[in-house]
C-alpha cells in the first residue's frame, strides 16, 4: 500500500494539475509495476555501486536522483532515465547534493518530533517494567498510539519529500531548457 501510495502520488502530481484522489489511484494503477521494474533496476546499479566503495554509489545515487521523475514524465526507458538525471545534474552536484542533504534534515525533524512522544513512553514502560508493575492495557496503547505516530510522520514527510524533488527537477529541467537556448542564439 505503501508503495502504491508513493507511485500515485508523484505520478499523479507529475503527470497532472489535478490533486483528486482518483488522479493518484488511477497514476497509481498506470505505474505500478513499470515504477517496480524501475526501481529494481536501478537498486540493483546503487547497490553495486555501494558494494564497489561507498562513495560511487553516494555520487551516483546524486546524479540519479531525479530519474524516477524522467521516467514518468518524459516516459523514457530505465537507462535513457538514468542518463537524462546524469545530464542534468551533471556541473550541479554540489547544488544537488546540498538541497538533498537539506531536505533529509527536514524530513529528520520532523521524524524527531513524533517519535519524542514514543521516546516518553518507552521510558514509562521501563520503569513499569523494572517496578515489576506492568498493566497490559498501557502497554496496548502506548503501542497503537506509537505506530500512530509513525504513520503521521510518514503522511508528513513522504509527500513532502516528493513535492520537494517533483519542483527540484523542474526548476532544474527550465535552467538547462534556458542554458540551451542561450547556447543556441
Amino acid at each position: 500500500f505503501s508503495y502504491f501510495s508513493h507511485v500515485g502520488f508523484t505520478a499523479g502530481t507529475i503527470q497532472s494539475k489535478k490533486s483528486k484522489y482518483k488522479e493518484f489511484v488511477k497514476r497509481g494503477m498506470e505505474w505500478f509495476w513499470p515504477s517496480l521494474g524501475f526501481f529494481i533496476v536501478a537498486g540493483l546499479f546503487l547497490i553495486g555501486l555501494f558494494i564497489l566503495l561507498i562513495i560511487p554509489g553516494i555520487i551516483f545515487g546524486i546524479f540519479w536522483i531525479f530519474s524516477y521523475f524522467i521516467f514518468i514524465n518524459e516516459k523514457k526507458g530505465i537507462i535513457e532515465s538514468l542518463k537524462g538525471s546524469y545530464n542534468l545534474v551533471k556541473g550541479r552536484w554540489w547544488m544537488t547534493l546540498g538541497y538533498t542533504l537539506l531536505i533529509m534534515l527536514i524530513t529528520m525533524a520532523i521524524s524527531l518530533a513524533f517519535s519524542i512522544p514514543e521516546f516518553i513512553f518507552g521510558i514509562i514502560t521501563f520503569g513499569l517494567i523494572v517496578s515489576g508493575t506492568f498493566p497490559l492495557g498501557f502497554f496496548v496503547t502506548t503501542d497503537i498510539i506509537s505506530q500512530f505516530l509513525e504513520l503521521a510522520a510518514l503522511f508528513i514527510t513522504t509527500p513532502l519529500s516528493i513535492i520537494f524533488f517533483k519542483n527540484f527537477y523542474f526548476a532544474m529541467k527550465k535552467e538547462v531548457g534556458m542554458k540551451l537556448k542561450k547556447g543556441k542564439q
